[in-house]
């Protein structure tokens, strides 16, 4: 029974270990600080540049991959018009007012939205 929960042990070790191996790009904005610039098409590169400049001071998970602005609902795949984040940065106006980001500062300019627009549509 020693021996047996000893190699289950060092099995669990040795699959962990390589796992953690294996990683070719960076999985987090704490990665990209740490190693280099997130890993992502062009459009996304220059989508988030503008995101982390103008919207990170507030919403903190903006700096995330663009897996996970999907996955949060900021973003609806392929759907600019559809997606919340962009919605909220083109002057958007709701039942309950204003909803235009960033709040307290002056709206993106034209060809801020457009590359972020562009990204969303070309995923």
């Amino acid at each position: 029974m020693k021996s047996f929960l000893l190699l289950l042990t060092l099995t669990v070790i040795m699959a962990f270990g390589v796992s953690s191996c294996v990683q070719t790009h960076n999985s987090s904005s704490s990665d990209a600080a740490t190693y280099g610039s997130i890993v992502g098409t062009d459009n996304f590169q220059a989508a988030h540049q503008i995101l982390v400049s103008k919207c990170i001071g507030c919403h903190t998970d903006f700096g995330a991959t663009a897996d996970v602005l999907v996955s949060s609902g900021y973003v609806v795949t392929d759907d600019s018009l559809n997606s919340p984040i962009y919605y909220r940065l083109q002057n958007s106006d709701g039942s309950n007012g204003p909803k235009t980001m960033p709040m307290g500062a002056p709206a993106l300019s034209s060809s801020d939205l457009a590359a972020i627009k562009t990204w969303i549509d070309s995923m």
